[in-house]
């Protein structure tokens, strides 16, 4: 049986980026997941089910990558084996999360949409003809 789940949605804050005493960096990201209908009397969007959290944490090398590009609104794709951790807080109740152990977290880039001068084309790099610098093949130079 395999436990393995996959999961895209936006950032609900900042990585959290720490080392262990080791020197080990780990990152933490947080993934809600909530289903939403839009109201098409109102034009508003509406909640259609409580918010999930998804915590996922990354290691070492790709900890410290993810920490430097990542930011709270990013829309990522996190990867990995679902387990549920449970502890007890300082009122001593028990409480659970849902976190994505041994992940792997992809960035989803952001649209980026080309400047351009008003009322000019835009300019196709790969519609100029360069003229040959040197003979053609078997030609010597």
């Amino acid at each position: 049986m395999s436990n393995h789940i996959t999961i895209t949605g936006r950032l609900a804050m900042d990585p959290e980026l720490r080392f262990a005493a080791t020197g080990t960096a780990m990152c933490t990201v947080v993934v809600p997941d909530q289903k939403s209908k839009k109201n098409e009397a109102t034009g508003q969007w509406e909640e259609q089910s409580a918010t999930t959290w998804f915590r996922a944490t990354v290691f070492k090398e790709k900890a410290e990558a993810l920490a430097a590009i990542a930011k709270k609104g990013d829309t990522v794709t996190v990867s990995g084996r679902l387990i549920t951790r449970e502890w007890t807080n300082k009122d001593g109740e028990v409480k659970s999360s849902l976190e994505v152990d041994f992940a792997t977290v992809a960035v989803v880039p952001r649209e980026v949409r080309a400047e351009r001068s008003q009322g000019q084309p835009a300019v196709d790099p790969w519609a100029t003809t360069a003229q040959p610098t040197a003979a053609a093949w078997g030609q010597p130079v």
